[in-house]
């Protein structure tokens, strides 16, 4: 699973190493550029504008486009092969998906990419560039790609000596979800670079194994 989170320029050869590869919304250029070739590539954002991530045009990835994603990204991509999937929204209700099941997605695309992903029937998941971290301020996406939210400081671990990393609200609530998903849905995962998301990873298998130990 590949999103476009810095540490992706430091460890996309890794990438090439697996069969079946998504990337995830605004990295699609900037993956392909690198030599990664999606088996998948999964979008939700309604944004518009979105379409100027996709000028790139791999042979043979499979575009899985949700929904609520803008007509002019189904215009952008009308020449390639397209999988319609719903993103379930409280505020719309189930009748708008007309009787088709919907994922149960996070607020990011890298967190809906999981329940496609598991749906698909994978049950270990690799991920790249998925940092929810900054590497400084100019280095938040590893493609240029303005970026407008108050940066703040998040600890992990350790109150006091636990590693400090530059962040954002919204990238503090992803690593929020992403581990309420490790709790409660059956996947293994592998989070490569140094990141906040890979940290806060490290952490929790390194508590699950004390934990097995006490027992």
């Amino acid at each position: 699973v590949v999103a476009g989170g810095p540490t992706l320029n430091e460890t996309y050869k890794e990438v090439m190493k697996f069969d079946h590869i998504m990337t995830c919304g605004s990295v699609h250029d900037h993956a392909i550029r690198l030599g990664i070739k999606p088996t998948f590539h999964i979008e939700c954002d309604p944004s518009w504008h979105q379409v100027k991530m996709y000028r790139e045009k791999p042979e043979g990835t499979k575009y899985l486009i949700s929904s609520r994603c803008s007509k002019s990204m189904y215009d952008r991509l009308r020449d390639r092969e397209i999988y319609l999937w719903h993103m379930w929204e409280a505020a719309l209700g189930k009748p708008v998906y007309r009787g088709e099941p919907a994922f149960i997605c996070g607020a990011t695309v890298v967190l809906s990419a999981i329940p496609v992903a598991l749906t698909l029937g994978y049950k270990h998941l690799h991920f790249f560039g998925f940092d929810s971290s900054f590497k400084s301020k100019e280095q938040h996406h590893a493609y240029a790609q303005p970026e407008t939210a108050q940066m703040l400081q998040v600890r992990v671990g350790d109150p006091v000596n636990g590693r400090l990393f530059e962040t954002t609200a919204t990238w503090a609530g992803q690593v929020q979800q992403f581990e309420d998903m490790r709790n409660h849905w059956p996947f293994e995962c592998t989070v490569y670079g140094d990141s906040l998301t890979a940290e806060v990873e490290r952490i929790r298998k390194i508590e699950i194994a004390t934990k097995g130990q006490v027992a």
